[in-house]
Formats: structure tokens, C-alpha cells, sequence
């Protein structure tokens, strides 16, 4: 993976910005094909899944449409949906995060545990703001088992900051920084589908594909969403305090709007609305 993140970087740096989103659909596209062949032998299952244990955050970013309120996800749930992949067969990645701040959850450590017993071929990913992030913090995180966590830089962001997060990243070689202060993707910033944002951002650009719909995601409260860009939470497609995660993903109506995706068709208002796609 990380070849791959250096040849698109070199790529990037000669292709005119124009192109720039097209070849990064096309080769996500290309990605999700050999991971799901590579993992699960060509089946329908995701790619990765994406669990938020925690519903709170200790920012109020403009460009974040995720709602004021929400719930604290039970350990016996959390433990549920862990077994429902092993039983399932899942080998893909597992990301502890939402629209959340996730090292708010003080039992985080105890949940990458759990997972590295019950689906040891999964990498857990961790993507944070770093605000709460200490050298005593990461070396918890990587003694639990943490495979990678991705800290976003945004503005505004004290130059002292940078600088102790800097610090800590060369320590722990599994932290990355990722700096959105500038450049184009900073204004629009997943706007998470929020219309209001799109209006701010122009012209939504046309896309043939969308990669975050093989991606399974869960909120604290249980429900699965369409996708991790539905920061309203209006697309559910079922709950796993009921039904299982296979249930929920081979569901008809699930199963329905991947293949009209994966199509081409963005008939959901969601989708219609959605600036991720434009921010590449």
C-alpha cells in the first residue's frame, strides 16, 4: 500500500489537476476489485468497515454536517458486530471512527484489543484531529495493537501545534499527518453531502464511480449508513442491535443501490448533492 500511495504522489505532481480525479477514481476502483478478490475471492463483502464507538467530538469545524448528539455504542454491540465478521469471513480494514473524535472513547485501547484477537488479518485504522493526542496516548495505541491512525490538519492550526504533532509522528512511524490547511481540497472539505455546503463549493463536478459505497458503516447507535459522506445520517440501511452485518449488506435495497453506483448511477439525493467527488 504504501508503494502505491508513492507512485500516485509522483503521478500527481506532473498531471494536470483536471485529470487528477478521474485517474484517482479509476485507480481506487481498480483497488476494490483486487482487495475484494484478494480477500474474499471475488464475494460480496466490503472493503473496510468503519465503526464509531462514540458519537462526540471536541471541535465545531464549519464544514462538518454531523449532528450535535448521538450515542455512546455498548460494549456488548461493539463486540457483536466483531463476531458477526469473524463469522462472516471479513479480512478487510477496520476503522474506529465516525463523524467523532474517537480517542474521546476512553475504552478505544480495549476495542483494538478485541479486535486483533477475533480478526487478526485486519489492519485498524484510527483517523483523529490529534488534539487529545499525547507520546503516552500513542504508545498505548500501538502496545493495543493499532495499525495506523491519520491525523488531519486543518485551519486553523497553532504553529506549535504542528510542531508537537510533528514530534510525536516521528516518533511512532504508525501516525501520519495529514495537512489540509491548504491547497484545493481545503474549502470544501467533506462536506458529507450537506447541500448547503455543496452550494458553497459550486458546481458539483459529474463522477463515473464512487469507491465509499463498498465501505460498511456503522454509527454509534447501531445503524448501518450508506456511506461515511452522510453526515445527516438520512440513509439508513438497517441496525445491527436487530440484524446482522451480513443481513444488512446482502439486504435487497443495499444490494440495489451498490450496483446502481457501481453503474454509474447516482440516483439518491445524497449522492446528487455529494462534493467529495469534487474535491479531488
Amino acid at each position: 500500500m504504501k508503494i502505491l500511495v508513492l507512485i500516485k504522489r509522483l503521478v500527481f505532481m506532473f498531471l494536470p489537476k483536471k485529470y487528477r480525479r478521474s485517474l484517482s477514481n479509476f485507480g481506487y476502483a481498480l483497488l476494490t476489485i483486487y482487495l475484494r478478490v484478494r480477500f474474499y475471492g471475488g464475494r460480496d463483502l466490503p472493503v473496510a468497515v468503519e465503526i464509531e464507538t462514540d458519537w462526540q467530538c471536541n471541535r465545531h469545524c464549519w464544514y462538518c454536517s454531523r449532528l450535535n448528539q448521538g450515542a455512546t455504542m455498548t460494549e456488548e454491540l461493539f463486540h457483536k458486530i466483531i463476531f458477526d465478521l469473524k463469522t462472516w469471513g471479513f479480512k478487510g480494514r477496520i476503522c474506529l471512527h465516525g463523524t467523532n473524535e474517537p480517542l474521546l472513547d476512553k475504552r478505544i485501547c480495549e476495542f483494538i484489543g478485541f479486535i486483533k484477537v477475533n480478526l487478526p488479518e485486519s489492519p485498524i485504522v484510527i483517523y483523529s484531529n490529534g488534539d487529545l493526542l499525547t507520546n503516552e496516548t500513542m504508545s498505548q495505541l500501538v502496545a493495543a495493537g493499532m495499525d495506523k491512525i491519520m491525523v488531519s490538519i486543518h485551519q486553523p492550526t497553532p504553529d506549535k501545534e504542528l510542531f508537537r504533532l510533528t514530534q510525536i509522528a516521528a516518533e511512532y512511524p504508525i501516525m501520519k499527518l495529514m495537512d489540509y490547511r491548504d491547497g484545493y481540497r481545503n474549502d470544501a472539505l467533506w462536506n458529507k453531502g450537506n447541500e448547503v455546503l455543496a452550494k458553497k463549493i459550486g458546481e458539483i463536478k459529474k463522477y463515473s464511480r464512487c469507491y465509499l459505497i463498498y465501505n460498511c458503516v456503522v454509527s454509534s447507535n447501531g445503524n448501518v449508513l450508506l456511506c461515511c459522506q452522510d453526515g445527516l445520517r438520512e440513509n439508513v440501511m438497517g441496525n445491527l442491535n436487530i440484524n446482522s452485518v451480513q443481513e444488512i449488506w446482502e439486504s435487497s435495497e443495499f444490494k440495489n443501490v451498490r450496483q446502481q453506483v457501481s453503474q454509474g448511477k447516482f440516483n439518491l439525493p445524497i449522492c446528487k448533492c455529494c462534493g467529495y467527488q469534487a474535491v479531488y
